[in-house]
């Protein structure tokens, strides 16, 4: 990355990224799963399915609540024919590197 990307890069992961996952995921183990699963899956979109089966959560155990708060927050999106994903791919990048540090109770 160039001198100038590297600095752009810079001022997302501070400004916006870091602050966008720490209130999306909040104080929670579940939401914090769910992020750390995805960034570490290969693919950029998602089914619901494919997340139950990535996270190993489901429904009941209310993983569409979690979702639901997670794009609410911005952390993830879901477009018109219910898949999500991260909002941008770079931030899915900055998630897994960064979700390993963060701790919930």
């Amino acid at each position: 990355m160039e001198i100038a990307g590297t600095r752009i890069y810079e001022v997302l992961e501070t400004q916006l990224f870091a602050r966008r996952l720490e209130e999306g995921v909040g104080r929670s183990k579940h939401k914090l799963k769910i992020v750390r699963k995805l960034a570490k899956s290969r693919n950029d979109a998602y089914s619901f399915t494919e997340i139950e089966k990535i996270t190993g959560m489901t429904k009941k155990q209310g993983l569409g609540v979690y979702l639901t708060q997670l794009v609410e927050a911005g952390v993830l999106r879901k477009n018109a024919a219910g898949a999500y994903s991260f909002f941008m791919r770079i931030f899915k990048k900055f998630v897994l590197i960064r979700a390993t540090s963060i701790d919930v109770d």
